[in-house]
């Protein structure tokens, strides 16, 4: 990168133009290589855009080093980025003092480019994925256990720091799709009234259904159940009530948000998004060497600790990270159906080669688990 071509003041009219004048070459726009591209610009001047234009306003006198915030460990290092877009989301919605907004984890993942577009897909049809990549369904458990920790855990590290500057309050609530008059739907965020009703509904359905708790209930293949009742329980007091799903709802001033993105003006959603999207997929990668290191120095014969052990696990663990998270992963296109058979196959040879356990008992619900959809 020829930085000793460009002058203050040049205008530079396109992007194309800055990769001749700094003998670079030109990159897909909002690729990593062109993100980083201009990385490198911001530590030797200030520009500005102007449609297609660039603008160099200032050249450095001394080149500002590279930030690393490895050192500041995995959740803190996208605080920057993941601030940037979830203002970018909040700002679309003025709230009055009497509103909040909320969006569910799935939509928040994929909006910070923490997912891809497979994940909620593969999410709510792991025994389809399972039978296209040929892989058991304890296997794709496995990486949705880590994934689904670290997004959000990092999710709510940014959302901490938000809150810290008196930007958002946050918390978990639910989402109400409602019918109008015209029959046309519209989203509503639970208010503490309608959270006790919802609270209320599924604790004594859940009860009547022998459950302790709500993951027993998915675990147990009584999940579409559990819903439809808590549904229909619900229309009783909400009649124009569709359904509702668990969210993150947010509390914030509307020109606060405005203000604090004037901060980040010089950022692309886009670009942003490749950037936080290859940092958390390479610390994933990190995140499966750490377990797989763990297990081998562990002495548990657990089957989940003897898989860990194995060496296929690094390698089948980051074919299927890659098809849930990475930015640049093909949509994959699932079956209709699976092949039961097929299925249950797969998942008692995982049995039969993690385990010394006999197998013969083994039924084909017993693994029949997705991921916790809440």
């Amino acid at each position: 990168m020829k930085i000793e071509n460009l002058k203050e003041g040049m205008i530079l009219k396109n992007y194309k133009e800055l990769c001749g004048v700094l003998c670079i070459q030109q990159k897909k726009s909002g690729s990593r290589q062109y993100v980083i591209q201009f990385k490198e610009l911001d530590r030797h001047c200030i520009y500005h855009k102007e449609g297609h234009k660039i603008i160099i306003d200032k050249i450095f006198k001394e080149v500002k080093s590279k930030v690393d915030n490895r050192s500041k460990g995995n959740n803190t290092k996208y605080a920057d980025d993941i601030e940037y877009l979830i203002l970018t989301l909040l700002n679309k919605f003025k709230i009055s003092k009497h509103e909040k907004v909320g969006f569910s984890k799935n939509f928040l993942y994929s909006h910070c480019g923490l997912s891809n577009d497979n994940y909620k897909l593969v999410k709510s049809n792991t025994l389809k994925f399972s039978q296209m990549i040929d892989m058991p369904v304890q296997t794709i458990n496995e990486c949705f256990d880590y994934t689904n920790n670290r997004m959000l855990k990092t999710l709510q590290s940014t959302l901490n720091k938000m809150k810290k500057q008196s930007l958002i309050t946050w918390g978990n609530g639910y989402n109400m799709v409602m019918f109008d008059e015209n029959n046309e739907q519209y989203l509503k965020v639970a208010s503490i009234e309608d959270e006790k009703y919802i609270l209320s509904v599924e604790r004594e359905i859940m009860l009547k259904m022998g459950a302790a708790n709500k993951r027993l209930i998915f675990t147990g293949g009584q999940w579409d159940s559990f819903k439809s009742k808590t549904n229909a329980e619900l229309k009783k007091i909400y009649p124009d009530l569709h359904y509702y799903y668990d969210n993150i709802s947010f509390n914030y001033n509307n020109e606060d948000i405005k203000r604090m993105l004037e901060k980040y003006e010089n950022m692309k959603k886009a670009e942003v998004k490749v950037i936080v999207n290859d940092k958390f997929s390479k610390s994933l990668d990190g995140t499966i060497k750490r377990r797989h290191e763990k297990a081998k120095n562990s002495e548990s014969d657990s089957i989940l600790d003897n898989y860990k052990k194995s060496e296929d696990y690094p390698k089948e663990q980051k074919k299927i990270k890659d098809v849930i998270i990475k930015n640049d992963s093909k949509r994959i296109r699932l079956e209709k159906d699976y092949d039961e058979v097929k299925v249950k196959s797969l998942q008692k040879s995982f049995f039969e080669r993690y385990s010394n356990e006999t197998c013969e008992q083994l039924v084909f619900n017993d693994y029949d688990i997705a991921d916790i959809p809440f």
